[in-house]
């Protein structure tokens, strides 16, 4: 499913760089994520997945006065508005 969502993204005008093999911690892939310069992570779950989405965080965007980054749950037939969920998630803060 990563594959095909990573191809829904990329078609969408996204560039996309696919972890084929998530690290055993989570920190671990965020740490990947920045390094490799990542302006957002998509969260390729089986609890989200069997609800037809995919939740990305924007890893760039000021956190909310909690220290939460912008997150948002994206249809998985909508991946291609991902911009504008961000913008009005960030919108919010």
């Amino acid at each position: 499913k990563a594959a095909w969502i990573a191809a829904q993204l990329r078609q969408a005008g996204k560039s996309v760089d696919l972890m084929p093999t998530p690290k055993k911690r989570v920190a671990n892939s965020f740490k990947h994520a920045d390094v490799s310069g990542a302006r957002r992570m998509v969260f390729v779950a089986p609890d989200e997945i069997d609800i037809g989405v995919v939740r990305i965080k924007d890893l760039r965007l000021p956190r909310d006065n909690e220290g939460n980054a912008v997150q948002v749950d994206v249809p998985l037939n909508a991946l291609d508005t991902v911009d504008e969920l961000i913008s009005k998630a960030a919108a919010k803060l």
